[in-house]
């Protein structure tokens, strides 16, 4: 009997260390599929029990998924989403992007933002305005094409996402800088919001020293702030009153060089303002159109 017993504890010590380290094994392949394909946990779990834990198979068959998904949401429409920007390191250029999906909580999903994040960093190395969805679509991401990123991104959230537009704001290399304003910040990320703006100055940046470059990207950031309010104002820039003060911009940017540039004189190059879901139809309108002529057409 006592050898009995002895044998049945170490039968039951061997199962429950061979499950455990099963468990550690498969906590480990998921976090690898996870890292390699932006799936979800539980699409993870499901991808490698159906390929019997090969890392390589499980991503093939996520991408399967992921592509039917992908295509039984296309025709679903994208109504939300977010403004993401990006500026260059030495802020001679910047992207405005606008993704949506289609409700605001997948806006805030962190695998949403993550993509986006990492597309406006693709847009920005693309060369001159080829910014269209076409382009983007096909260009790299992590050694492949970002449709293929974008379908795991559909995949993980379930929603449809959509690359609607975007617009590079550009500086000139040696003269100039590139500043953002972001308004109703999104998740509290530093890049993305329901509404951006972007400006470029030119200056002679060479002869100013490093506190005078600081004071000329917050002028610009206070100029972004500025489109941003008032973005639907159809007069010429420089004539409108500086957040609703008393100067004109066109004043308040030669009080701003003389205050804090040494009168180097300050130029507007191009500005660029978005805000998500801008002439877009809203779905919930139309849906509530549709609805009360039905009502209409049943009282008849």
């Amino acid at each position: 009997i006592a050898a009995a017993t002895t044998w049945e504890w170490a039968s039951v010590y061997f199962f429950s260390s061979s499950f455990l380290l099963w468990v550690m094994a498969t906590k480990q392949l998921i976090a690898v599929l996870r890292s390699n394909t932006g799936a979800g946990l539980m699409h993870c779990k499901k991808a490698l029990d159906h390929s019997n834990g090969d890392i390589a198979a499980a991503t093939t068959w996520l991408q399967e998924q992921g592509q039917l998904l992908a295509a039984k949401k296309a025709s679903r429409a994208t109504l939300k989403g977010a403004i993401c920007v990006s500026i260059n390191a030495n802020k001679s250029s910047g992207v405005l992007m606008e993704v949506n999906v289609e409700t605001d909580f997948c806006a805030k999903n962190k695998n949403f933002l993550a993509f986006t994040q990492d597309l406006v960093q693709v847009a920005l190395q693309l060369p001159g305005d080829q910014l269209s969805a076409e382009i983007l679509l096909e260009a790299q991401m992590d050694g492949a094409p970002v449709s293929s990123r974008m379908t795991n991104t559909i995949a993980s959230i379930g929603e449809n996402v959509a690359i609607r537009r975007a617009i590079r704001v550009q500086a000139p290399a040696e003269s100039g800088i590139v500043s953002s304003y972001l308004h109703n910040s999104i998740a509290e990320s530093p890049n993305h919001a329901l509404l951006a703006s972007m400006v470029a100055l030119s200056a002679d940046t060479a002869s100013m020293s490093d506190v005078e470059k600081a004071s000329l990207h917050t002028i610009g950031k206070r100029l972004a702030m500025h489109v941003t309010a008032d973005r639907e104002n159809k007069s010429p820039l420089l004539d409108q009153n500086f957040l609703q003060g008393d100067l004109t911009v066109g004043e308040w940017l030669e009080k701003q060089s003389k205050s804090s540039l040494k009168g180097n004189p300050i130029e507007v190059v191009q500005i660029g303002s978005l805000e998500v879901g801008e002439g877009l139809e809203s779905a919930e309108d139309s849906f509530a159109a549709e609805v009360a002529r039905q009502m209409a057409k049943a009282k008849k």
